[in-house]
């Protein structure tokens, strides 16, 4: 039986409790208070010294208390001390009836995940209905995993989607086989556009002005023949062999390199050629006294 607590140290709301009077337990004890002022606290106290688990003490650690959990319970006249994490004895009369137990041995539905609401109460005996439940809640809870990776994925996924497009529309839209195709077609467009802007900004072309040609001229030159280039030729040679004041070597001088005429492969042979070559090595080796003096100019 339990005879009383004497003395809590940094366990929830119980930074540094000893007990004051007469606080002894009887057969029949009720504690009641608020909600959050150590009901259930002093229920974990009772149920860790009964089974041994530390756990539910060390869990509800005084937030922002330095100093260690430490416990003194009397039962049966006897000390049990909570001190660096362990119990120094075990009490193993004393049970403790509460939710905990209910859920470690019945099905009760009472843990509620914070995203749920706790609108139905069932409650299931028996250690296959249990394990059904369990497997249950397996399920549910694989399904919520489940449904908050689909979350992520989609959240990952909207950046990409552009426009008033929903997620599960875009994934209803239908495939498009040439996709890479058209993308490429539209960024060709787009830089199209791109250099047309360039240019735009780009300063005017300047005005130039064309030379004007003698297009009379240049008409009666284009008409002549190569026939009427010849005897042009032909003439011109043979007034400036006439003429007295031109420079003709003496006989025995050797003819200086002269300008070679050819004709094209393509024209044919000329028949004034041979009397042309016949007349200018008859000028040049022509026996001459002497040459004139040129006049005065």
């Amino acid at each position: 039986m339990i005879n009383k607590i004497l003395e809590i140290k940094s366990v929830g709301k119980f930074v540094n409790f000893s007990y004051k009077g007469d606080i002894e337990f009887r057969k029949l004890t009720l504690v009641f208070g608020e909600n959050g002022r150590g009901k259930t606290m002093l229920a974990a106290i009772l149920r860790s010294l009964g089974t041994g688990d530390t756990t539910c003490l060390l869990e509800r650690k005084t937030v922002k208390s330095v100093a260690p959990v430490e416990v003194l319970v009397r039962a049966d006249n006897t000390n049990y001390t909570f001190k660096n994490g362990t119990w120094d004895a075990v009490a193993p009369g004393i049970h403790v009836f509460n939710t905990t137990f209910v859920n470690e041995n019945v099905y009760s539905g009472v843990y509620v995940d914070l995203d749920h609401k706790r609108n139905l109460y069932k409650f299931i005996v028996g250690k296959t209905g249990v394990q059904l439940a369990n497997a249950v809640d397996d399920l549910d809870g694989k399904n919520r995993a489940k449904n908050s990776e689909i979350a992520e994925n989609e959240r990952l996924l909207k950046p990409h989607i552009l426009g008033l497009c929903s997620i599960q529309a875009f994934v209803n839209a239908p495939a498009v086989q040439d996709v890479d195709k058209q993308i490429k077609e539209k960024s060709d467009d787009l830089s199209a556009l791109k250099e047309a802007t360039t240019i735009a900004s780009r300063p005017s072309l300047t005005k130039i002005s064309i030379p004007s040609f003698p297009m009379k001229d240049l008409e009666s030159l284009l008409l002549k023949t190569l026939e009427d280039v010849a005897a042009n030729a032909e003439k011109l040679t043979r007034e400036h062999i006439a003429d007295d004041n031109c420079d003709i070597p003496q006989l025995g001088t050797p003819i200086p390199q002269m300008v070679i005429l050819r004709l094209s492969p393509l024209s044919a042979p000329s028949p004034r050629f041979p009397a042309r070559k016949h007349l200018f090595l008859s000028a040049y080796q022509a026996p001459r006294s002497s040459p004139k003096p040129r006049p005065a100019r």
